[in-house]
């Protein structure tokens, strides 16, 4: 026992120590090394890295940069110990709501991308994936622009604009009104014209379709789990003051994002399938 207690005693005063000053490792050590000045005092980066390690066994939803703040090391360094100790720093991550029912529908709308995958590798690059988003500007003068984008064997058709309330009657002024725009107009027939085909050949995935898309399902659309973000987080990177330099950011963005759109998209989809099924249809983005 009091050997036990002899191998104990210093454990517990070093952790005595640092709540005693507030979390301020300098400040334990240097009180530590002045109260027990003929113990074995560990090295100062042993010492740091249980120091990191305790702080986030005390809160797992705190992060990098406010550790590193609060030793006064890098971010870099404590990033390394928990890389070493086999731990992931914790994002907070905003996740679709699944409803009952949902997963199993995930699960066969996957297994049915990865057959068609296993039997053709050129198969998700042949997809037609689609996406709109709204891009705003809140404040004292609030503005905002509807996108939609395409993406088809890798590049990367639009942004086109879309008129605020969209219809029939206002998607055909739209088009209308955008036919002067030569490239544009055969892009959107190239893309109808696809889609048309994809419909009469049962080729197509949908609600209503022959292949159903699992609804609430954002984490399975390349549009949604990359594009968007991507293109949000270059657009207001600083604060935008007109409409117009809302859409010149778009555009910018859009030209930027294009050299991404490799061989990695549909690599992701296949991972995220895969991670889907193996989470029974739920959430499963915390393990990428």
């Amino acid at each position: 026992m009091d050997n036990y207690l002899k191998l104990l005693s210093p454990s517990t005063d070093i952790h005595f120590l640092y709540g005693f000053v507030n979390g301020n490792a300098a400040d334990a050590a240097r009180k530590y090394a002045r109260r027990f000045p003929n113990r074995r005092h560990p090295t100062r980066l042993r010492r740091l890295t249980r120091i990191i390690l305790r702080e986030f066994d005390r809160d797992s939803t705190t992060s990098v940069r406010r550790v590193s703040g609060a030793l006064g090391i890098s971010a870099s360094h404590v990033h390394r110990v928990l890389r070493n100790d086999h731990r992931r720093p914790y994002h907070l991550r905003p996740v679709q709501g699944l409803q009952p029912g949902d997963g199993e529908r995930r699960i066969t709308f996957c297994q049915w991308i990865l057959d068609r995958t296993d039997n053709n590798r050129e198969f998700l690059s042949n997809v037609l994936w689609t996406g709109e988003s709204c891009f705003t500007r809140r404040g004292v003068y609030e503005f905002s622009v509807n996108v939609w984008i395409g993406i088809y064997r890798n590049p990367l058709f639009g942004p086109y604009l879309l008129p605020a309330r969209l219809n029939a009657a206002t998607f055909l002024e739209f088009l209308k009104a955008e036919h002067a725009n030569t490239r544009m107009w055969d892009d959107v027939m190239l893309d109808l014209r696809r889609l048309a085909w994809f419909q009469l050949d049962e080729r197509w995935i949908g609600r209503g379709g022959p292949v159903v898309w699992p609804p609430r399902s954002p984490d399975l659309n390349p549009l949604d789990f990359f594009v968007w973000g991507f293109l949000k987080e270059k657009v207001y990177q600083t604060p935008v003051t007109t409409r117009d330099m809302l859409i010149d950011r778009i555009r910018n963005a859009c030209d930027e994002i294009r050299p991404y759109l490799n061989n990695a998209i549909p690599r992701s989809i296949i991972r995220r399938c895969e991670l889907c099924i193996e989470q029974l249809g739920l959430h499963f983005e915390q393990l990428l």
